[in-house]
């Protein structure tokens, strides 16, 4: 049986891992001179950046495969 505590911090590990990671992509994106820095445009490299764990689940996946 699982402890719920692990599952807590598990959980809260997983979640600042993503948040750092998904942070550093959106930098990167942000930095890149992609037109004009407005509203829809940082948007559009949010959604970019947020998507990494789909990507990396389709590309581990596929290895398996």
């Amino acid at each position: 049986m699982i402890d719920a505590e692990l599952m807590y911090y598990a959980g809260g590990t997983l979640l600042a891992i993503y948040l750092v990671v998904t942070a550093g992509f959106f930098s990167a994106l942000w930095s890149m001179p992609a037109g004009t820095h407005t509203l829809r445009a940082m948007l559009i490299k949010l959604a970019a950046a947020a998507c990494w764990p789909y990507v990396v689940y389709q590309a581990l996946r596929e290895a398996g495969e």
